[in-house]
């Protein structure tokens, strides 16, 4: 095999086995105006993580979230849901949510941090009360060395600003994936 066709086989495993940098690559053409930077800011994926002990009686509790919102321009103005789900260690269900993302906002370039709100539409809380009417804030952090969640439910009737960062804690997660993108 000749020289030339031994180095194209080589660059070409070379491209097989570096999606990575691909990826990267297409995502740095996005974020400087490429065709993927029509399409706006993208939260996604599903999650488990783990209370603990700053959640008091729920310490060791898993909780379940998954996002699709989408947002176009920079406003911030989203669509899109979330839906959760709170278990005890035994696997048994205390609380199933459902609800709208109104606001997404993406900042950073490598490790990518969302900021999510939104409303609860449908489900129940621990203790049988109704979350229905709450707002959400959820920050998601899209890291190379681990992503992490966190969240806040805020009342019916106290102000919720659009794109407000309110989570207390973040949390890795123990399982799932989340993909942020800008």
């Amino acid at each position: 095999m000749g020289l030339f066709w031994r180095a194209l086989a080589v660059g070409l495993a070379a491209v097989a086995v570096l999606p990575v940098a691909v990826v990267t690559a297409t995502s740095a053409v996005a974020a400087d105006g490429g065709d993927d930077a029509a399409r706006g800011s993208r939260l996604a994926g599903s999650a488990n993580v783990t209370l603990t002990a700053s959640s008091g009686p729920y310490e060791g509790d898993k909780i379940w979230l998954e996002f699709d919102a989408r947002a176009q321009g920079s406003s911030g103005v989203a669509t899109g849901w979330f839906r959760g789900k709170h278990r005890k260690p035994d696997g048994t269900v205390i609380g199933e949510l459902e609800g709208y993302i109104n606001c997404l906002t993406v900042s950073g370039t490598g490790n990518r941090t969302a900021t999510a709100t939104g409303a609860i539409t449908k489900g129940t809380a621990a203790g049988g009360s109704s979350p229905i009417g709450m707002g959400a804030s959820f920050t998601v952090e899209d890291r190379w060395a681990g992503d992490r969640l966190g969240w806040t439910w805020v009342p019916q009737g106290e102000l919720l600003p659009p794109c407000q960062r309110r989570a207390v804690e973040m949390l890795p997660l123990d399982s799932g994936n989340y993909s942020v993108r800008r």
